[in-house]
């Protein structure tokens, strides 16, 4: 798992404790899909998929996280963009204080998967969707969910 996380996230695509005070479920999908395009992650049209993958069914989860995601593997390089709210947002039917957006490439959809799969079941807990808020560097968010991960697994 923590190959997976060195893998997946970069320092380029954190934001931490941002002030949500200006933002919207699209104003964050923006900014990231954005910088993952910046950095020739995704082309800009990925953000359209992603809204239309919204569209379809709120990727937000009741413990305060989202996982917005397009449903084509067309990015050109596989990472997560991380953006963390010292305040939840309103994300459809859920608060939100922690927004994951994916990005998958093609070579790496099975892998990406098992490792996908895991985050999504870290986040549905509440306790640690509110500790990886907290994050205020990337250093610190990519501690956390080490950390994190490492007692779920062991509870497993």
């Amino acid at each position: 798992m923590f190959h997976y996380i060195d893998k997946y996230f970069d320092t380029s695509l954190f934001f931490g404790q941002i002030d949500p005070a200006s933002y919207t479920k699209k104003a964050i999908i923006n900014r990231l899909v954005s910088k993952m395009a910046v950095q020739n992650y995704v082309d800009l049209n990925f953000e359209n998929l992603v809204l239309e993958r919204e569209e379809m069914s709120p990727t937000s989860f009741p413990s305060g996280a989202a996982v917005p995601h397009a449903m084509k593997m067309i990015a050109h390089k596989s990472c997560v963009g991380v953006m963390t709210l010292q305040e939840p947002i309103k994300w459809e039917n859920q608060e939100v204080s922690l927004v994951l957006l994916i990005a998958i490439s093609k070579p790496d959809v099975s892998e990406f998967n098992d490792f996908l799969e895991k985050i999504v079941e870290l986040i549905s807990e509440k306790s640690y969707v509110r500790e990886l808020t907290k994050a205020e560097t990337f250093e610190n968010f990519i501690l956390k969910l080490k950390m994190l991960s490492g007692n779920a697994l062991s509870e497993m």
